[in-house]
């Protein structure tokens, strides 16, 4: 009766031990499966979502930092009679803005599938002393943007119409300029070249131009709506509901469901998210998409390298160079640059967007015009030459929520004076010059509070099931092969026992 008590007890062990090497081996699938089901549920964009909350409001603080190019040598380089030299600049800053993202005018349009959301994209910036370099009325030196820009804006809203402008216009044009004593280069406030000022040449020749044709020219200025409610833009976006793979992909822009600025469909598509987050289960070797309103096209990012960030595991996406190549070596690129005569689509860097600044000649440019061939950098003497690792365009996404952990945003803003014989002020430009305004860094990392949230919800919980495993696997493994071990032992002393009789006995 002990013996088979002992042998049942054993035989228990071994079953116990290998329902545990099993529980083992499925408790990863089945907690996997799990998390999947939950994280799905919680990345949609519904009321009630860990989703929602922040995609409403961003938490995360985000500062905008602005870097301005002073330039050092204006009156030599208007300076009559004299060779052309080219700008000096010197960069000053950053002017750092605490920004405040929120959506409102929010409904859901439920007649639609897979489900889309509506809203208004919110932006307000306060000037944050402590992180800045100087204060907003430090004086610049630089490129008159209003009257760099203004006979490129009167052409463009004549060529909208089919019309060449006329010789008359820019009779006007040359006696407002003297009147109003405008000049290339200006000094100004760093308030005044960021968020526009009142200007006499640009009320003049303003109402010229509606006088003339009947268009009324919008306010001008680099960022003069940005802390506006006329900045504010409408948007729908996918909510996930139906199709997570879609979640937060934009569909309309200002009512628009394509652009209508550049040269083919493909480059007038919304592509992608607004950067904050993308689809959930990001998959490494995919491309991240994401739309900027502020240059008016799509952009895209490819893998970088595997990062932490306070403690969450994330993948870094950078925007590569390609994006900003010229189109004779990316054909992609062809439709941002039509007319394929101008030197400018000849040389990698920069990408002009006028057409969707009604005609103002902005170019947009990494910093330092990182990626350029030297073309553009070139143009002007005191600029360092770019560095990736301050200069790029980088995101860092947590995989499974698709949600970005750290973002630096970065761009520059150039103008493009081009010469312009019939109006005297451009009689120092006798060939393209593209002259850096400002670049800018919208940053943000997640913070300790949001980070400690992410990997009790992410991290925590698969570590521990990956623990639980190990010491499953382990215990299981010994309950189940040691009383097998004792079976064996067990077996080969009985073994041994009856030879050593039987040899005994022949004895």
């Amino acid at each position: 009766m002990g013996c088979c008590n002992k042998k049942c007890g054993l035989i228990a062990t071994v079953v116990v031990g290998g329902i545990l090497v099993i529980l083992g081996g499925i408790i990863n699938v089945v907690f996997e499966d799990l998390f999947n089901q939950i994280l799905l549920q919680e990345s949609v964009i519904a009321v009630g979502t860990l989703m929602y909350d922040n995609w409403i409001e961003v938490a995360t603080p985000t500062y905008i930092s602005y870097y301005l190019y002073n330039m050092t040598n204006g009156d030599e380089f208007l300076a009559p009679r004299k060779p052309y030299v080219k700008p000096n600049l010197q960069e000053i800053g950053p002017y750092v803005f605490r920004e405040y993202l929120s959506k409102d005018t929010v409904y859901f349009l439920d007649d639609d599938a897979p489900q889309q959301v509506y809203y208004r994209q919110k932006t307000v910036i306060v000037f944050d002393r402590e992180r800045s370099a100087g204060d907003l009325s430090d004086l610049v030196t630089t490129v008159n943007p209003i009257g760099a820009s203004m006979p490129a804006i009167v052409d463009f809203v004549f060529s909208q119409r089919n019309q060449t402008t006329p010789d008359a216009i820019y009779t006007a044009l040359n006696t407002i300029y003297l009147s109003t004593s405008t000049k290339l280069i200006f000094t100004r406030s760093v308030n005044d070249i960021l968020f526009g000022f009142q200007d006499n040449l640009f009320d003049l020749i303003a109402n010229l131009v509606n006088e003339t044709t009947g268009v009324e020219i919008p306010d001008f200025g680099l960022f003069s709506t940005y802390n506006d409610s006329r900045g504010w833009f409408d948007y729908q976006v996918y909510t996930g509901k139906d199709a997570t793979d879609l979640t937060n992909i934009i569909t309309a822009y200002k009512n628009q469901t394509e652009l209508d600025y550049w040269g083919s469909k493909e480059c007038n598509m919304l592509n992608g998210t607004d950067g904050t987050t993308t689809p959930p289960f990001m998959v490494q070797e995919d491309r991240v998409y994401f739309f900027i309103d502020d240059i008016c096209r799509s952009l895209y990012a490819t893998f970088v390298e595997e990062v932490v960030i306070e403690r969450v595991p994330g993948w870094k996406y950078a925007a590569p160079s390609e994006v900003f190549q010229c189109p004779n070596k990316n054909p992609n690129n062809k439709c941002f640059c039509p007319d394929t005569t101008s030197p400018l689509c000849h040389h990698d860097g920069a990408i002009l967007i006028n057409k969707c600044q009604f005609g103002a000649p902005i170019m947009v440019s990494s910093p330092h015009f990182l990626y350029g061939d030297g073309f553009y950098l070139n143009m002007t003497t005191g600029i360092e030459p770019p560095n990736v690792l301050e200069h790029e365009a980088a995101l860092v996404y947590e995989p499974f929520t698709g949600a970005a952990i750290k973002a630096d945003k970065r761009l520059q803003i150039n103008i493009l004076i081009m010469p312009t014989p019939k109006i005297n002020a451009f009689n120092k430009i006798n060939e393209e010059l593209v002259f850096p305004v400002v670049w800018i860094n919208e940053s943000a990392t997640v913070g300790k509070s949001d980070a400690d949230l992410l990997y009790g919800l992410l991290v925590l919980p698969a570590e521990v099931v990956y623990i639980l495993q190990i010491i499953l696997c382990i215990l299981g493994s010994l309950l189940f092969l040691g009383p097998l071990f004792y079976f064996v032992v067990l077996h080969y002393s009985n073994v041994d026992e009856k030879a050593n009789l039987k040899i005994a006995t022949h004895e």
